[in-house]
């Protein structure tokens, strides 16, 4: 968790603190792929780098699926790297672990802290505290075998191959989608099609929805599963507000609202805009969405 370091005082004056460090996991569950390596690793590296930008001192955790953590790109990253495996907990057992977790998050109105809404949930099981020595997760994607289980407030990257035109998502695969979006604190993605998506088809508010410049290690479909797929462009396809009916009723534990979120980077123009973005622009965009996390 959180280290504050305080210097030693006269007595009676309140301790001067001169460090706060924050640790934060980005979460891949998809790294078979070089593509899919490079994209994660310069993901965190932006996190770690554009923290200091908002005087945030953050050890990001890169956190891998088990057996590829050892790789050299990780291990050339300087980052810390764990392994995990997805956990899947039943509604009581997702109960008791937020309880003994002493999350920060607030149940939905309404609800009571032994119940909860959805049959499973995952977490991520680093062999440690399910990634719970973390203040925050950043999830490279939302697809997982079941809706997160926030122990701790997250940010979820969407990617284009979430698009519900690319038709690579079954029922199941979308309604997980639509709960961790509901779920997240905030959700990232990396063009204006997306953007619309999140809003006009899962129905996310615009005000959690943030478009960050895309690294140029993360090409359109550097975190898909097959590496082929790319979604119609949404001028080709609509977007068919609506058609996804369980999003209204996602339960999400959405207990973040929109607050810290009402400001959307205006990143310019396109995809290929964003990749030439300087490093400047780049530690302000990924800084900012980091420190409204926090």
């Amino acid at each position: 968790m959180s280290d504050t370091i305080f210097l030693r005082t006269p007595s009676g004056e309140e301790p001067a603190v001169v460090r706060n460090t924050v640790r934060v996991a980005v979460v891949a569950a998809e790294v078979e792929r070089p593509q899919q390596r490079a994209c994660v690793t310069a993901v965190a590296q932006a996190f770690h780098h554009s923290a200091a930008c908002h005087g945030t001192q953050a050890k990001v955790v890169l956190v891998v699926v088990n057996g590829s953590e050892f790789h050299e790109t990780f291990e050339a990253s300087h980052l810390s790297v764990r392994g995990f495996t997805w956990d899947v907990l039943d509604a009581g057992a997702a109960s008791r672990a937020m309880y003994y977790a002493g999350p920060t998050l607030a149940m939905p109105a309404g609800a009571a802290r032994s119940r909860m809404p959805l049959e499973s949930y995952v977490v991520a099981d680093d062999g440690i505290r399910h990634l719970c020595d973390c203040d925050a997760w950043v999830f490279m994607s939302p697809l997982a075998p079941a809706p997160f289980l926030p122990l701790r407030p997250f940010l979820v990257f969407a990617d284009e191959w979430v698009h519900h035109a690319a038709g690579v998502l079954s029922a199941d695969g979308l309604r997980i989608v639509a709960e961790n979006l509901t779920a997240a604190a905030g959700v990232l993605v990396w063009s204006d099609d997306m953007l619309q998506e999140m809003v006009h088809f899962y129905g996310v508010d615009r005000e959690r929805v943030r478009l960050l410049p895309r690294l140029s290690a993360c090409g359109e479909t550097a975190m898909t599963a097959s590496g082929s797929v790319r979604h119609p462009s949404v001028t080709d396809v609509p977007l068919e507000q609506g058609q996804v009916w369980f999003v209204s009723e996602a339960s999400g534990l959405s207990a973040y609202g929109s607050a810290g979120w009402s400001r959307v980077a205006e990143m310019a123009g396109s995809a290929e805009n964003a990749w030439s973005e300087n490093d400047e622009q780049l530690a302000v965009a990924y800084g900012e969405a980091l420190a409204e996390l926090l």
